[in-house]
């Protein structure tokens, strides 16, 4: 098996959170446990990230984009490159909806460089994040 735990007949999810406020990751722990997942890590910076993803090889990795030593963005790119598999989700408390359009502009500009990285751009073929 991979990993994953089966209760009654359906793979359960694991997942690793990465957040700098430890209230924020428990609320978030029992959240998603609530709804089924497995939550198999927490880390508070992005070193401890990278490392749990290396441990556990979640399904999923939610984390806060402003994590301290490796920010939110580089354990992103880190963990497409060696484990890409795992699927990121970025929470983040924004201010106003400018800030938020800025945080998703950058966010997709960096991930499709990552995507894009060693690929040739052949006629017809199709570069947009998520193809």
């Amino acid at each position: 098996m991979d990993g994953r735990t089966v209760e009654q007949g359906v793979a359960t999810r694991r997942v690793v959170i990465a957040g700098d406020q430890s209230f924020a990751r428990e609320a978030l722990r029992l959240v998603l446990e609530r709804a089924g997942y497995d939550v198999v890590g927490e880390a508070s910076d992005g070193v401890g990230a990278m490392q749990l993803l290396r441990e556990q090889r979640p399904d999923l990795l939610v984390l806060a984009p402003h994590l301290r030593i490796l920010k939110g963005l580089e354990v992103i790119r880190g963990s497409r490159r060696a484990f890409p598999s795992v699927k990121a989700l970025v929470l983040s408390e924004v201010a106003n909806a400018s800030t938020c359009r800025a945080h998703i502009k950058t966010a997709l500009t960096e991930l499709s460089r990552v995507k894009l990285a060693g690929r040739p751009r052949a006629g017809g073929e199709d570069h947009r994040v998520g193809h």
